[in-house]
């Protein structure tokens, strides 16, 4: 099920709850526990390139170079605003899958990933593309648990779970069992910061915390 069908089936109240990007629209439509549960480690990009455009695409430096360049992007992703309100390219598909084919064929320059996401999929695909390796893009992006409205009672129990987690440090220590070892690997401290604005960021949402990960990215 693709980020848009799951969507659709918390909002119509088939399914109880999903987690995902925020925007204003999903955040009117369903309940949004609003605890970043990625840490906002989602908006920290790193590029996959292809193998032989490591080098050329090793000097981007800013966001004027970025713009020279065309990414590949999902159609129904929650960030794709971001893009275009930072006269960025892309080009946009449904299926995941084919975002990687895309990128080999060569009708896009990079495909941007979250740190999370690239190393597993730079594992699949490594024999024909490659981590850009200077560059990452950071953009204010929180992965909530979204509940349908019809459980406003799963909704509070959750964020009652979460604030306990925060407050006793498990969910510090829970997010850093998972995701240390991605963020040693991505050499954050070397790599040229390109900061894009969200123009979809909803009222209320919480102040930026990348203390876990890039204390230069903090507001």
């Amino acid at each position: 099920m693709n980020e848009a069908r799951g969507e659709l089936e918390v909002i119509a109240g088939d399914l109880d709850l999903q987690w995902m990007s925020t925007t204003t629209e999903r955040e009117s439509k369903m309940t949004a526990v609003k605890v970043p549960i990625y840490r906002w480690i989602l908006g920290l990009r790193l590029l996959l390139i292809q193998n032989e455009r490591a080098s050329e695409l090793g000097k981007i430096q800013n966001l004027s170079d970025l713009q020279q360049y065309t990414g590949a992007h999902g159609t129904h992703w929650g960030d794709l605003p971001v893009y275009a309100a930072n006269n960025l390219k892309v080009q946009s598909l449904v299926k995941y899958e084919s975002l990687f084919k895309l990128l080999e064929l060569g009708r896009v320059d990079y495909f941007h990933r979250g740190l999370n996401e690239i190393w597993n999929e730079y594992e699949l695909h490594k024999q024909s593309l490659t981590i850009a390796d200077n560059v990452m893009l950071f953009y204010p992006l929180p992965v909530y648990f979204f509940v349908s409205k019809h459980r406003p009672q799963l909704a509070k129990q959750i964020e009652q779970g979460l604030t306990i987690a925060l407050e006793d440090g498990s969910f510090k220590a829970h997010f850093l069992n998972y995701h240390s070892e991605f963020i040693n690997k991505g050499q954050l401290e070397t790599r040229k910061l390109i900061s894009l604005k969200n123009p979809d960021l909803p009222a209320g949402t919480p102040d930026i915390d990348s203390s876990s990960w890039l204390s230069s990215v903090q507001n």
